[in-house]
């Protein structure tokens, strides 16, 4: 399942929300035109937007694209300063004979230089609601007497009884998405962060 969480500007995450959400027709949820029409009802009055249904279509490519700009955008505010270890940069090196090189050094300021585009304050304080929004999924699972496998920044695996209570799930902006409506039971390996295999009956996902 998975979750994504509002951080930029409200013209800005308008637009890559709505660039999102117009690719989704051909999915199942929305695929037939009254599921469709309740659909784009929903995320107006949810989110405030409203789209076109003639411009709605499925795109799934487009859609991978606009979740990553939006991705890259965060990235942005809280990009790493370029340094190394090393406290001496060298400026020139020339190899003037067999038995001599010249090399011209200095020292490297204390601090490196910010890029113009980082902004700590949004990015800490986004990238510490969305953990608290995490936490909040990860609290349901519990509440539900379900067993969590594994969680990421916007994502969650979890097994419940069949036939029992799941965590809430929609389409809107924060709303856990099911990313496979076939997945009934099979086999999850962890071999640390970010590393997961996940192997089920209709699915069969590697994180």
């Amino acid at each position: 399942m998975n979750a994504g969480i509002p951080i930029y500007s409200k013209d800005t995450s308008t637009h890559l929300l709505g660039l999102n959400n117009k690719q989704v027709a051909g999915h199942k949820v929305v695929r037939h035109w009254r599921k469709k029409q309740r659909y784009l009802a929903e995320f107006e009055q949810v989110e405030g937007i409203r789209l076109e249904m003639s411009k709605v279509e499925l795109n799934p490519g487009l859609r991978m694209i606009a979740k990553i700009l939006a991705n890259s955008l965060w990235g942005k505010l809280a990009q790493t300063c370029w340094w190394d270890r090393n406290s001496i940069c060298t400026l020139d090196f020339a190899h003037v004979s067999e038995e001599m090189d010249r090399c011209v050094v200095r020292k490297k300021a204390e601090f490196g230089t910010a890029p113009v585009t980082n902004c700590l304050p949004v990015a800490t304080f986004v990238t510490s609601y969305a953990r608290l929004h995490l936490y909040w999924y990860m609290q349901q699972v519990n509440n539900i007497g379900g067993q969590l496998l594994y969680c990421d920044t916007d994502s969650i695996i979890y097994v419940a009884r069949q036939g029992g209570e799941r965590v809430g799930e929609g389409e809107a902006l924060g709303q856990m998405k099911r990313d496979s409506n076939t997945a009934n039971s099979g086999v999850c390996c962890g071999g640390g962060p970010q590393e997961l295999r996940l192997s089920s009956r209709g699915c069969s996902n590697r994180r």
